[in-house]
């Protein structure tokens, strides 16, 4: 298989495209969040880990892998209901468009792990702040959130950027923002890279959000059949339905190819899509009894072509992997050299 980004027009060609990088309107006024900024939002720092070096790092939090899996558990807060599948109408053929019924309503969201899950929004403070990117994200621990690298503006070409993250918003209810929001003041990743098997990064929020709304664990495996054979779910908040500013989910989320990446990063692959700018960063996420745990990130939708270039697709991508687990592991431990 071979994915590429190639010169199409109308709208196909956003369908090629990273699935966070479309520019929306600013909504996420809500009057009752908990506070966590005092004064300017702070302006994340990166963190950059070689490859090489990740699994030296993180190797002293890591669990053992047992019969070629390792996990680490999940936290739900008693508060907070548990809902495994939320009842949504009937699906339609078209899984890319517009779709009501991917929508979670005001209860499925807050419901976890939906509560966990939320939008992601950079913005320009030099701009009278500016909404420059959007993406998703989910909390996996207290003060830990997990979106897209591509989400990130390595290059600062815009100048200084805020990276918000509100869980469970919905900018059509009446409590747009239920747990308020956090600001990242620095994110950890392997590199600056395009979309592929390590496309994930990890911000440190200057909040501790994750007690209240919960956070999801991670899971791995050694074998890549184990995550064909999965039943997967995503949460994202994809522009293409009301411009962003509602959850929507997907499920079941079948994964078909999988491509080792790197130092054990995995590039997932699932057809037929459903990511649109806006999702990137939400999780890819299974279940383990009533524990939900996550396996990659959402990254893409791309074009690809099949049977020796004789056949073309789109299909949504997908990072995870051991070195997700080993970057997770590392940020939750303090142990990637930040603050």
């Amino acid at each position: 298989m071979r994915l590429f980004a190639a010169a199409v027009s109308g709208s196909l060609l956003a369908l090629l495209q990273p699935a966070g990088a479309a520019p929306l309107a600013d909504n996420t006024k809500s009057k009752d969040k908990p506070v966590y900024t005092i004064g300017s939002p702070p302006i994340p720092k990166i963190i950059l880990i070689p490859e090489a070096k990740l699994s030296e790092i993180a190797a002293p939090f890591m669990p053992t892998f047992q019969n070629g899996t390792a996990s680490v558990d999940s936290f739900k807060p008693k508060d907070v209901p548990l809902i495994r599948d939320p009842k949504r109408p009937k699906p339609i053929a078209t899984v890319i468009r517009a779709r009501d019924d991917r929508l979670l309503d005001s209860t499925q969201r807050l419901g976890y792990p939906y509560s966990a899950v939320g939008k992601v929004i950079l913005r320009q403070p030099s701009a009278a702040n500016k909404i420059v990117r959007d993406c998703s994200g989910a909390a996996i621990g207290a003060r830990l959130m997990l979106t897209a690298n591509h989400c990130f503006p390595h290059n600062h070409s815009l100048g200084d950027i805020t990276m918000e993250f509100i869980p469970a918003y919905d900018a059509t209810s009446d409590d747009p923002e239920p747990y308020g929001s956090a600001y990242a003041t620095e994110c950890t990743a392997v590199a600056e890279r395009p979309v592929d098997g390590t496309d994930y990064i990890v911000c440190r929020l200057n909040g501790d959000i994750g007690p209240t709304t919960g956070w999801l664990g991670w899971t791995a495996w050694d074998d890549d059949e184990s995550y064909r054979k999965g039943k997967w779910s995503s949460v994202g908040y994809p522009a293409r339905v009301n411009g962003g500013n509602v959850p929507c989910y997907e499920s079941p989320v079948v994964l078909k190819n999988i491509t080792n990446s790197g130092f054990e990063g995995k590039l997932m692959t699932s057809s037929p899509p459903y990511v649109s700018a806006g999702w990137s960063g939400g999780p890819l996420f299974g279940w383990s009894g009533d524990t939900p745990y996550i396996a990659g990130v959402v990254t893409a939708t791309a074009g690809s072509t099949t049977d020796q270039g004789l056949r073309f697709e789109l299909i949504s991508t997908h990072a995870g992997g051991k070195r997700l687990a080993e970057l997770i592991e590392a940020a939750r431990h303090n142990a990637t050299g930040g603050s």
